[in-house]
């Protein structure tokens, strides 16, 4: 067995022990376990990976005679510097759920089976670089968290989870439709039998494009974009596909919330860099002003609307919305710079946002109210959690010194070098400072609201609030070491994404050179 596939299918190996174990009790400590191996094999790779290495795994799985045609499936795991980093945030992200997932009681089995099936989904998508095992996992990843929103979410979370499940199918059938097509269009000559595959390395190769196929076809090529963009920009999610975002966090469990923010979402941005981008390098090129245009109205429109919430975790989730532009901001860039800064995003906004859910949750699980105006001096009573809560919102505001500074710092780097030679405006990366201003505006606001001036809980009531017991000093401390950590000394994760993100770019470029090529006369 492979590293790569033990990484994947651990969680679901062990699903025979969570049917039969009789404690129940055990499960938590299983699911926590098997997130600790999947990080102690992920940080045994690293030196790969900071050597700009690379890891592949490759096996026949299907093949199909269509005629004259071979279609060859092939099991293709691929682990590069981007897909190792966000590995690296799904397994770390799972073991934070585990440890929050303390107060689940009500069908603590099957909560546990889903978790773990979601933990292969996670880090299947990631690695997958077959289209095919890649939809699979895409689609198996709905599952459990329809599940998860819709049994053990709040007094609306049937409605969440449909809503949810609606959105990111729709999603998932455009990624079907682009796959489908594509395939017949980058046949591949093996032994002189025309052989259909479905492997990213086929479909982002133009050697492999037939003259004349329908995939040939600029106009078609620029659907298809588009197409596999929306899939994956409704899984970011960007405006004006944002929508199912805010009702699943609010109705989400925290450590679900902490899960949805910190990893589900950078499926979404993965997708994008790494398929749209990739397999339609001339067409983003082409078209990389109107993601600028949405990036940079997500960061607008996501402060702004964060800035008027009354409700902590939908104002939490409003953010998300306006981070996430920052990651469309860099990918329409187009160079290095913005490409290393989007990266870093994925990666930071994964551990702050996930900090910041576990904030709302710990105060929830106090008084099951997360209305803004209902709190008050919370510094008085909690101290402790009020330490870690600054360093979770000082940090989602980009403070200097914290984790989310650096890649915003590059993003705007890259779209400024972008606009500078005229290929989208200048009005982007200024919506970019903006949406800083407004992160600092409703975060300082909150803040003051929440933590300072006289002590008062729900309903102007000064209840006595016991401050984080061990199990959520644990929890919240670990993204809080990292953000802090990542924030002194980024290159830890842009050491090791960096040199295949320069890769990629370059072959981008490369590719879309070619494409331009068959166009000429």
């Amino acid at each position: 067995m492979s590293v790569l596939t033990l990484l994947v299918f651990l969680p679901i190996a062990l699903l025979p022990v969570y049917i039969w174990l009789p404690r129940v009790g055990w499960l938590r400590a299983l699911t926590g376990l098997t997130a600790l191996a999947q990080l102690g094999v992920l940080a045994a790779l690293a030196p790969t990976f900071w050597a700009g290495g690379g890891l592949v795994t490759l096996h026949p799985w299907i093949d199909l005679h269509l005629g004259d045609a071979l279609l060859k499936i092939r099991y293709e795991l691929v682990m590069d510097g981007i897909s190792y980093t966000l590995s690296l945030l799904s397994a770390g992200i799972m073991l934070i759920a585990v440890l929050a997932s303390d107060h689940i009681t009500h069908r603590p089995r099957l909560y546990w089976i889903l978790l773990q099936l979601l933990n292969t989904s996670l880090i299947g998508c990631f690695l997958a670089q077959d289209m095919v095992l890649f939809y699979i996992f895409f689609e198996v990843m709905l599952l459990p968290m329809f599940f998860l929103i819709g049994i053990w979410g709040g007094a609306r979370r049937e409605y969440a989870a449909v809503k949810f499940f609606l959105y990111t199918l729709l999603g998932s059938l455009l990624l079907l439709l682009v796959i489908a097509g594509l395939v017949f269009s980058y046949p591949v000559m093996q032994g002189g039998v025309r052989t259909l595959q479905f492997s990213f390395s086929t479909f982002s190769n133009p050697g492999y494009l037939e003259a004349g196929s329908f995939f040939a076809d600029g106009t078609v090529r620029t659907l298809a974009f588009w197409a596999m963009f929306l899939a994956f920009a409704i899984k970011l999610p960007a405006i004006p596909l944002h929508t199912w975002l805010p009702d699943a966090h609010v109705e989400a469990s925290t450590p679900i919330s902490v899960i949805l923010a910190g990893v589900l979402l950078k499926v979404g941005g993965y997708g994008l860099l790494r398929f749209a981008i990739g397999i339609f390098p001339d067409v983003y090129l082409e078209q990389r002003h109107w993601i600028a245009l949405l990036g940079g109205l997500s960061i607008v429109y996501g402060g702004l609307v964060a800035l008027g919430q009354t409700h902590f975790k939908r104002q939490i989730a409003y953010s998300s919305v306006a981070h996430m532009g920052f990651v469309l901001l860099g990918l329409a860039a187009g160079n290095a710079v913005g490409a290393h800064g989007a990266v870093l995003q994925l990666f930071t906004h994964g551990l702050i946002a996930g900090m910041l859910f576990l904030v709302a949750g710990a105060l929830y699980h106090r008084t099951g109210d997360l209305a803004i105006a209902s709190y008050s001096g919370l510094w008085h009573q909690m101290p402790r959690f009020t330490l870690l809560a600054a360093v979770a919102m000082f940090a989602g505001m980009g403070l200097p010194g914290l984790a989310a500074f650096i890649p915003e710092l590059l993003v705007l780097n890259g779209a400024f070098q972008a606009a500078s030679t005229g290929v989208f405006a200048w009005v982007y990366p200024v919506l970019g400072i903006g949406g800083i201003l407004l992160s600092a505006a409703y975060l300082l606001w909150t803040f003051r609201r929440m933590f300072m001036g006289e002590y008062r809980t729900a309903g102007g009531q000064a209840w006595a609030l016991p401050d984080l017991n061990r199990t959520e000093w644990l929890t919240l401390s670990l993204p809080g070491i990292a953000i802090v950590l990542l924030g002194i000394w980024p290159g830890l994760i842009l050491d090791l994404s960096g040199p295949a993100v320069e890769a990629f770019f370059r072959q981008v470029h490369a590719h879309a050179a070619t494409y331009l090529s068959f166009s000429q006369p």
